[in-house]
């Protein structure tokens, strides 16, 4: 138990520290930015704000190679234009050394800076740390396919540098041409000053910038990426330490019951009450302790295999980022160490008060039977029922995560509680079935009073048992579910024979539409553009412009009515992903105020659609008003639609050929792009099938123990029976 929270929290830990490290690195000193929306910041703008007395200025360009080899491969590096004479005012603790390869990262095409721990997991490193000759790496980007060498090392100071790790420095020049993105930048980072005068060249900026451009902090709210994800791995790391508490208890409930003589005779020698609790709840810490102790071991094994799995899940869903290591987090440590002990603590508390109820007259008797009466038992099940129904009732109200997940955890707790009142009725359940065979085994009538005598050290192993096993049915069928509607929405959404894009990212090629909408075959195509833009909560949406095909708009499924196609076709409406709609608490029929170059300007919600394609949530826009408001005609992705009787294979050739020679393209039929999109599914759901293995492993352990110890307790009974002329399988049943 110990293990599975230590390990979730350290490879989730690790993953978003390296999110977080790489955000530090790029902030520095920065206070604000001038930013463009999709259309991006012109050269001439960042020139003119890098002449403006007292202000520190950088342009930054910002997007993602694809690696066609060497240990990247198959991945993607972030690539990072920057100016090397600027950023020594900027992000001193990360990139200020970049300032001495300026001459070089200028004058040579191609060429990075990479820190040292980038260039040793790459294998720039030669023997004596300098970088090899003839080092590199062939990478894809927007759709063409580039020889990226490293030229210099920066020089690693502080935690900002090491969010640098996994990331490509180049000159702005570099990366504008490099990522398909000439004569414009991403945006403009500014160091004001402190005060009126920080206030003063503000309003000086704002006086500088064209229509479209506009003058932001630095400090977003960023969006909360995977929390969704890393609560659900937490949980799952709670339920086995919960798991393991059972057996805790069963140990210390049991320990009471066979030394109940040696307890009364501590009370005939003097020891009082508090004594012998003291010493019940100190067994207890000790179990806790070694738990503990053995859990963070663990905990660093499972979360270095955990950490690949988390880290691919972000890569998949969020954005390309790289971790160095395991992040050891002292806090993550001790809060581990912490549950343990308390936890056994908790789980003491019941076995420490029997204890001190023990009398000296216990010594001349023996240890009691846990036999329950109907009365006991039916005291059992009323918290069980009470437990079991408010996790109900919180399933049904809740409106987020964590009261979803209280609820479930309720509802768990009180069927792990029922499970030792079922194994007390059993007995008299089976009784009556176990008679036509008392004649060959009559042994067997004893099971039933057995079952019953023991439940004091089989009740807790059933619980656990019976937790581990609602665990794996219950996230075994949400997984199912999940991915029976995952797969609908994939038939419903890709519709489409052959899907493309430019290799390694960025913009289409207008050329190559153009070939396209030639091609033999062809019913039509649907342009997709993807962009990002300033949201009025201060997040960045991401909003999609669709140019669609008629088939297309038939893959919609809508959580309500569906959307009146001509107002979306002229602009007057959009769509609404589920995840976004959730989050601003809109549907169909209210206003939307998005930010466009002329202004902000409120659109009306369309329809609310189901989507699995990002948690943070997308707003759809026709292409054609994206083009008018925003003057941006680039295209991102295309779908063809082959005619009846067309072939996708024979579409995905035709294709190919039509861009050969004009631009590389990541081409995929339908088929294919549903396997990578299960791909990515499975691995999302790879660590809770591990935590779930890590938890019936724990419940496996605890029933183990307990039929052991009730093994040895019996051994006499054992003995007896064999004296009588029970053979060896009789005794043993």
């Amino acid at each position: 138990g110990v293990a599975a929270v230590v390990g979730v929290d350290l490879a989730v830990g690790s993953a978003r520290q390296a999110l977080e490290q790489s955000r530090e690195a790029l902030a520095g000193r920065v206070t604000h930015r001038v930013t463009a929306g999709p259309a991006g910041v012109p050269d001439a703008v960042a020139a003119a704000l890098r002449r403006l007395p007292g202000l520190a200025a950088g342009p930054v360009v910002e997007g993602v190679v694809r690696p066609l080899a060497g240990p990247a491969a198959g991945g993607a590096l972030r690539l990072l234009g920057l100016d090397p004479l600027a950023e020594g005012a900027l992000r001193p603790g990360a990139t200020g050394s970049l300032e001495g390869a300026g001459a070089v990262l200028l004058a040579d095409p191609g060429a990075v800076a990479v820190t040292e721990a980038t260039a040793r997991w790459l294998g720039w490193l030669g023997p004596e740390g300098r970088l090899r000759e003839g080092a590199g790496l062939e990478a894809e980007a927007a759709g063409r396919r580039w020889r990226l060498r490293p030229v210099a090392l920066l020089a690693e100071a502080g935690p900002a540098a090491a969010g640098l790790y996994g990331v490509l420095l180049a000159d702005v020049a570099t990366a504008q041409e490099v990522l398909g993105r000439p004569g414009r930048v991403d945006r403009v980072d500014l160091v004001l000053p402190e005060g009126t005068a920080g206030e003063a060249l503000a309003r000086r900026i704002r006086e500088l910038l064209p229509p479209g451009l506009k003058l932001e902090p630095a400090r977003d709210p960023g969006e909360p990426l995977g929390e969704a994800f890393a609560f659900g791995l937490r949980a799952l790391g709670l339920l086995a330490l919960a798991v393991g508490l059972f057996l805790v208890y069963e140990a210390g409930a049991s320990g009471v019951v066979q030394r109940r003589p040696l307890l009364a005779r501590l009370r005939a020698l003097g020891a009082t009450r508090r004594e012998l609790g003291a010493l019940v709840l100190g067994e207890a810490l000790l179990l806790g302790a070694a738990g503990a102790l053995v859990g963070l071991v663990l905990g660093l094994l499972l979360g270095r295999g955990l950490v690949g799995l988390v880290l691919r899940t972000y890569q998949d869903l969020y954005a390309a980022v790289a971790v160095q290591g395991l992040l050891l987090d002292a806090g993550t440590l001790a809060r581990g160490v912490a549950l343990a002990l308390g936890g056994s603590l908790l789980a003491a508390a019941l076995p420490a008060r029997e204890a001190l109820a023990v009398a000296p007259r216990e010594l001349w008797r023996r240890a009691e039977p846990a036999r329950l009466t109907a009365r006991g038992l039916l005291g059992r099940a009323l918290p069980a029922v009470g437990l079991a129904a408010t996790g109900a009732l919180l399933l049904a109200l809740a409106r987020g995560p964590e009261a979803a997940y209280l609820g479930a955890g309720l509802l768990l707790l009180g069927g792990a509680l029922a499970a030792p009142v079922v194994t007390g009725l059993l007995p008299r359940l089976l009784r009556p079935a176990l008679v036509p065979l008392a004649g060959r085994w009559p042994l067997l009538r004893q099971a039933p009073a057995s079952v019953a005598l023991s439940l004091r050290r089989t009740g807790p192993a059933a619980a656990a048992l019976a937790a581990a096993v609602a665990a794996a049915v219950g996230v075994g069928a949400m997984v199912a579910s999940f991915r029976s509607s995952f797969e609908g929405w994939l038939e419903a959404t890709l519709m489409a024979d052959v899907y493309l894009r430019p290799a390694g990212g960025g913009p289409l090629d207008p050329r190559v539409l153009e070939a396209l909408r030639g091609l033999p075959g062809l019913e039509g195509l649907a342009t997709v553009r993807r962009v990002q833009v300033a949201g009025p909560d201060g997040r960045r949406w991401r909003l999609r412009a669709l140019d669609p095909h008629p088939r297309t708009l038939r893959g919609y499924r809508f959580l309500g009515p569906a959307p009146d196609w001509g107002a979306f076709r002229a602009g007057e409406a959009v769509l609404l992903s589920e995840p976004l709609a959730r989050r601003l608490a809109l549907g169909p029929g209210d206003r939307l105020h998005l930010p466009t170059p002329t202004g902000p300007r409120a659109f009306r919600v369309g329809a609310v659609y189901r989507d699995y394609g990002t948690e943070a949530g997308v707003v759809t826009l026709h292409a054609g008003a994206y083009q008018r408001l925003w003057g941006d005609r680039q295209v991102d992705s295309a779908a063809l639609y082959g005619a009846p009787g067309v072939s996708a294979r024979s579409l995905l050739g035709a294709a190919r050929a039509a861009a050969a020679g004009l631009q590389a393209l990541e081409l995929s039929d339908r088929r294919s792009l549903k396997e990578a999109a299960r791909a990515v599914f499975e691995r999302t759901f790879a660590a809770a099938g591990a935590l779930q293995a890590v938890v019936t492993a724990v419940a496996a352990f605890g029933v183990a123990a307990a039929l052991l110890g009730l093994s040895l307790e019996r051994a006499r009974e054992r003995a007896l029976l064999r004296a009588l002329g029970a053979g060896p399988l009789q005794a043993e049943a």
